[in-house]
């Protein structure tokens, strides 16, 4: 109380000049102050949306390399799964020429039509491609003359078997329903007219076309691999969530569902976007966007304080300077 009457007596003592000057300073030092404040809050909101934009231009990078590497995967696996269904033709073709020499040989060597049907047949039987494919042939009738487990039936009437005694030479891909969990079958075939056979090789679809799936799945895993070791800012990172909230990959929540959390239902719903939210007491900036083929959000970002606040205490140093 004492100090504060002292400082009032040397204010009423100063002469008008001096009083001035102190009113000047404290006007400009508090111009100064509120200046700094909106320079440095206009400095903020224009710095947390160019890091939102570079996030964006981040994630929609590797959304791009992900196109590309899914469309070049696609072209690869078109062609082996095309070379596949060349060697099975080509093998059909090879298997029906060594029966027809071997048809010469046994009408050539006085043996009967029956004895040299059954030494075919049984040439085919032989015959195993992969784990699970296997040859038969049919006649023109459409009836299983030579076959594993169904010898004599005919099946003449069901779209593939037609389409087989149309064509006689060629290949087709169809469903089979005897077997609901590999359902799709290729089958290659040549005409046999020493006998009137149509020599057939099929095959699951599945094990024919297994390197393709083997390249598509270690391209996949090299896309989240590269993913993962992407950062952004000092702890940031970047992440996949598909459009249920599975993270499918991230550093430490993998597998996980995010849907909980409001930030990932609004990503859900918008699918692309920049989002500023708070977690563990912290803001962070997140920008993300959508690749529909796998169904996948595609996220990166990190604490804003991580970005900013260098950028900042560098305003704030200059601004004062």
């Amino acid at each position: 109380m004492k100090r504060k009457k002292q400082i009032g007596n040397s204010l009423k003592d100063m002469n008008i000049s001096t009083k001035i000057l102190i009113y000047l300073s404290f006007i400009l030092l508090l111009g100064y102050a509120m200046t700094g404040f909106f320079v440095i809050s206009n400095a903020k909101k224009n710095f947390t949306a160019e890091i939102g934009n570079q996030l964006m231009t981040q994630v929609t990078a590797i959304r791009d390399f992900i196109v590309s590497t899914d469309t070049t995967t696609e072209e690869v696996s078109k062609y082996i799964e095309d070379n596949a269904l060349f060697e099975l033709s080509e093998r059909a073709l090879s298997l029906k020429n060594n029966l027809s020499k071997l048809y010469s040989l046994y009408v050539s060597s006085g043996k009967s039509p029956s004895v040299i049907k059954a030494q075919l047949a049984a040439e085919l039987l032989q015959i195993s491609i992969g784990e699970e494919g296997y040859a038969y042939a049919l006649d023109q009738e459409g009836t299983l003359v030579v076959h594993p487990s169904n010898q004599g039936t005919n099946l003449k009437g069901k779209a593939h078997i037609d389409k087989i005694l149309e064509e006689r030479n060629g290949a087709t891909v169809y469903e089979r329903v005897t077997d609901k969990s590999r359902p799709k079958v290729v089958a290659a075939y040549r005409y046999f007219p020493e006998m009137e056979w149509i020599i057939v090789l099929t095959v699951p679809y599945e094990e024919l076309i297994q390197v393709s799936n083997k390249v598509k799945k270690e391209m996949l895993s090299d896309i989240q691999s590269i993913i993962k070791r992407l950062r952004a800012g000092k702890s940031g990172y970047y992440y996949l969530m598909s459009s249920n909230g599975e993270l499918l990959v991230h550093p430490d929540s993998e597998g996980k569902n995010s849907l909980s959390n409001d930030f990932a239902k609004e990503m859900n719903k918008n699918k692309s976007g920049i989002i500023r939210y708070k977690w563990n007491g912290k803001y962070k900036i997140v920008a993300y966007t959508y690749y529909p083929a796998r169904d996948w959000i595609i996220a990166g970002g990190s604490y804003e304080d991580e970005f900013i606040g260098p950028i900042i205490k560098g305003t704030i140093l200059n601004f004062f300077s």
